[in-house]
């Protein structure tokens, strides 16, 4: 299990540091979103904020994962886009589920692998 984990937090930082970085340099051309996600997407888009807020988060997580650096915080950071992303893959545009589902089952195995980082977090009273 331990020989597991650094692969697993390369890889889910690497997904997040690419993907972070193709909203601003477009190395690879995604999949048009159908009408539903598109709709989202583009309400999203239209705040102005929105998506550069979450892409440098998605891009410096990312390199944090890699380089070995607040690997907690940047799991927890990048748990709420994780659960986003795989509904939006579930219940909008099944296209993109395989990545959704992947991301899930990398945060959660991180998260078990982090989880004596967790534990103060996890108390019912402080």
């Amino acid at each position: 299990m331990k020989k597991l984990i650094a692969p697993a937090r390369i890889l889910f930082g690497a997904i997040w540091l690419i993907f972070g970085l193709n909203f601003y340099f477009n190395f690879f051309q995604l999949p048009p979103p159908n009408a539903a996600e598109g709709a989202l997407l583009g309400a999203l888009f239209n705040t102005g904020y929105f998506f550069h807020l979450v892409k440098v988060l998605e891009i410096l997580c990312g390199a944090l994962l890699i380089l070995n650096l607040f690997v907690p915080l940047s799991l927890v950071v990048l748990s709420s886009i994780t659960v986003n992303i795989f509904l939006i893959h579930t219940l909008l545009d099944q296209a993109g589920l395989p990545l959704a589902v992947l991301l899930v089952v990398l945060n959660i195995f991180l998260g078990f692998a982090y989880i004596e980082s967790f534990k103060p977090m996890l108390k019912a009273k402080a």
